[in-house]
């Protein structure tokens, strides 16, 4: 089988988007109402999910949803789709520490193994709890100036509500197809988010052009490679492990900054990003470490003979 085929590289790629949207949207953001460009940006993705969809056939997926199921992917339309982004652009444009906004989102799994273990009961030991201090002290040694305000706080109401969507999200990928709640988690949700643009009469954010053209469509294609990845992988692996592995989105965000501007990360950032390396080898521990590298090794061997061929 293909590696990708094994939940947890599903999980490293979408770690690996989120690194490269964070920085990303950082920059397209600016100059644009932030509520606006995350409705806008949503919306083009929640088509492109429908779109593949459309083009794989499935569509009929929707058409066998029961209520109960419905009523569960509007809850994670509200509380993952849509509130927690009005909240964190908000929250990040009032922030007076960015530093501090960025750790309280980057421990998003922090929260989730905490709901994770209440809700879901997934059980919670001892080599786990050692990596998440890890993946603590490697967040921390990213932080910068610290401070605590009303963006600060709106921004942690949004990762409690993103971890809480997970719970959510587990639940539902029970007997739901991932394409099928990504594509309502994107498509209701901008649609919840624009209705509160209207009633709040913010709607003048979509006239200013910087938020249309590229910088949507590239932060769309991020968003809908995301929710691709991440649900799939989330359907077959704990909550508390799967964002424990998003948590290495952090390391591409931290380097590739560095990188682009032609310079290798400093001391604070090289050890961050080895307490994160180390961090997840303890999340994961030796059994699953052996079966991601033992199904990398078939896959290679399968493609190694297939050339020969």
């Amino acid at each position: 089988p293909a590696p990708c085929m094994n939940p947890r590289f599903w999980i490293l790629a979408t770690a690996l988007v989120s690194g490269f949207s964070v920085v990303y949207n950082a920059s397209a953001v600016k100059g644009a109402d932030p509520v606006a460009f995350a409705t806008l940006k949503n919306a083009i993705a929640a088509v492109a999910v429908l779109a593949i969809i459309l083009a794989l056939g499935s569509w009929q997926s929707f058409a066998k949803l029961k209520r109960g199921q419905w009523m569960k992917l509007l809850a994670i339309a509200v509380v993952g789709g849509s509130i927690p982004f009005a909240l964190f652009f908000t929250g990040l444009s009032f922030a007076s520490s960015g530093g501090t906004a960025s750790f309280t989102y980057r421990i998003l799994f922090f929260f989730a193994a905490g709901f994770a273990a209440v809700f879901l009961k997934e059980k919670i030991n001892a080599r786990f709890v050692a990596g998440v201090v890890l993946l603590l002290i490697a967040n921390a040694l990213m932080l910068g100036p610290i401070s605590f305000g009303v963006g600060e706080a709106l921004v942690l109401a949004a990762t409690l509500m993103w971890a809480a969507e997970g719970v959510l999200s587990k639940q539902a990928l029970a007997d739901i197809a991932p394409d099928v709640v990504a594509s309502v988690r994107l498509g209701a949700g901008s649609i919840i988010l624009f209705g509160g643009l209207m009633l709040t009469g913010r709607m003048a954010g979509f006239s200013g052009g910087s938020i249309f053209g590229a910088p949507a469509l590239i932060s769309a294609a991020f968003i809908t490679l995301y929710v691709l990845t991440w649900y799939r992988g989330l359907a077959r692996l704990p909550l508390s492990e799967a964002t424990a592995l998003l948590s290495l989105g952090g390391l591409v965000s931290l380097t590739a900054p560095a990188l682009m501007n032609g310079r290798l990360p400093g001391i604070s950032e090289g050890a961050s990003g080895l307490l994160l390396l180390a961090g997840i080898l303890l999340v994961l521990g030796p059994v699953r470490l052996r079966q991601m590298a033992d199904e990398t090794a078939r896959t290679l061997q399968a493609q190694a003979a297939g050339r020969k061929a």
